[in-house]
């Protein structure tokens, strides 16, 4: 999860808009100018594609060694629910080799880049769980600085007519995990 950076470098001007990674906190909606909901994000569960077992849930993954973003909400989820074997690496492409290498046996981490991943066959050897039921949800939002209100204004008008004329689902359905429309709404991100 990159958005601090992203965050830092729209407060000091360096960017116009973080597009990406953002979702409404009390201090992102008091710091920014946050569109509609994007897209909702959720979690991905990889294994490698020899392990073929059926991952349901917590139950499922909790003897598991793990590796996941540092200090991202995945690595607080897994920890806060006893799963204490929990490698956090700075990049996905270090958590993808972790479980590669077999340093572990699975990674947790943005359903997002999972499911693009995914589509444009970038995962080598390993597989997203398909059986794996998600329990973090959060929407994925747009900030812009509270000094460009014109520019927030123009992009949520565009961003509110994707919605309604399916716009939006033809995205998802391109370069997203094909169960998003169904995974199951549990612990919100923070």
């Amino acid at each position: 999860d990159n958005s601090p950076q992203l965050l830092a470098a729209l407060d000091e001007g360096k960017i116009d808009v973080v597009g990406w990674a953002v979702s409404r906190t009390p201090t992102t909606e008091a710091k920014y100018l946050l569109t509609d909901t994007i897209f909702p994000s959720v979690e991905a569960l990889l294994v490698p594609q020899t392990d073929a077992r059926m991952y349901r849930g917590l139950d499922d993954i909790k003897t598991l060694k793990f590796a996941t973003l540092k200090a991202s909400t995945y690595a607080d989820y897994l920890k806060n629910n006893g799963i204490t074997d929990v490698k956090e690496l700075n990049t996905v492409s270090d958590v993808l080799k972790a479980v590669s290498s077999g340093e572990v046996d699975a990674a947790m981490f943005s359903g997002i880049i999972a499911g693009y991943m995914n589509k444009q066959g970038k995962l080598g050897d390993l597989r997203v769980v398909s059986s794996y039921q998600q329990a973090l949800s959060r929407p994925i939002m747009a900030a812009f600085p509270k000094t460009a209100a014109e520019t927030y204004t123009k992009a949520n008008a565009s961003l509110q007519e994707l919605h309604p004329d399916g716009t939006r689902a033809e995205i998802n359905a391109k370069y997203c995990l094909s169960n998003w429309r169904t995974f199951r709404v549990g612990i919100p991100f923070s």
